[in-house]
């Protein structure tokens, strides 16, 4: 496993590099994770040992996290990422899966375009940004009765039907399974259900092995549990290395948070990294 690293620091925030295999925080005291580490490292730099992680990845996730110094600095963060003024972008390598092989073709009506999302899978306001207060990769909002016509199935495919659609947006009813820990995909009727929304663009698109992969880029308007990886996965095209949601085998979880950005004391504060994926494509 990687090292984190410090992306960006001041006297307010740090934006650090989280690897992949590392959890954001754990009760686990045999674990270092993310945010006992930045602990370490501020007392190492003898400043206070106070860290409030704004937002969480999930552990098999890597990418950038936003972590604030103080109790005033942490609130002031939440709060922009409440508005919807924190911004974040996935990439994520997405396969079309054995069973969707089978189907392809078989793509179902949308009621709208499809989307792409970003990882724990971070937090998104109403106007569309990452905001507040829905965790990374937490789940979607309830609503009308009936299944979001993107629920299951291929929508979003092209219609060669073994591609996904250049851009769009997913719209789907998300709850918990509290005994698997997996995201599934519910009427909106359900009590449990929340409304999951993200935007997706294809960066890329080849054959790997003889089965297609992707490279996308991901902006999610909500922040749900696993809603990357649920929400692709619903449409037969799940991350590589996600074995839980049926993805392809690979040494590790293809899923990366790549750039952060908000504003801070009249500067717009931005942090970009490469994914460091374990397919190429």
């Amino acid at each position: 496993m990687r090292t984190p690293r410090i992306i960006r620091e001041n006297e307010d925030f740090l934006i650090v590099y989280k690897p992949a295999g590392m959890a954001s925080e754990t009760a686990r005291v045999t674990e270092m994770d993310l945010e006992t580490w930045l602990l370490n490292y501020r007392r190492k730099k003898n400043q206070q040992a106070e860290i409030h992680l704004i937002e969480r990845l999930d552990q098999p996730v890597e990418g950038l996290l936003l972590a604030a110094k103080t109790k005033k600095a942490a609130a002031e963060l939440s709060d922009l990422q409440r508005k919807g003024f924190l911004e974040k972008t996935y990439q994520a390598l997405v396969s079309l899966s054995f069973q969707s092989e089978k189907t392809a073709g078989t793509v179902e009506q949308a009621t709208g375009s499809d989307g792409m999302s970003g990882a724990a899978e971070g937090t998104a306001g109403s106007d569309g940004r990452v905001g507040a207060g829905e965790a990374a990769g937490s789940d979607g909002m309830a609503g009308t009765t009936e299944k979001a016509a993107e629920t299951h199935g291929m929508a979003g495919l092209s219609e060669e039907g073994d591609k996904l659609a250049p851009e769009g947006r997913f719209t789907d009813f998300l709850k918990k399974n509290p005994k698997s820990r997996m995201a599934e995909t519910t009427e909106s009727s359900d009590p449990a259900a929340r409304k999951a929304v993200l935007d997706y663009k294809v960066l890329e698109n080849r054959s790997n092995q003889g089965y297609p992969i992707c490279l996308i880029e991901i902006h999610l308007v909500t922040g749900r549990f696993h809603q990357i990886r649920a929400q692709f996965s619903s449409r037969g095209w799940p991350i590589v290395g996600d074995r839980r949601y049926g993805g392809r085998p690979a040494r590790r979880l293809n899923l990366s948070s790549v750039r952060l950005s908000f504003p801070w004391k009249g500067e717009n504060v931005s942090a970009e990294i490469e994914p460091d994926f374990c397919e190429k494509i």
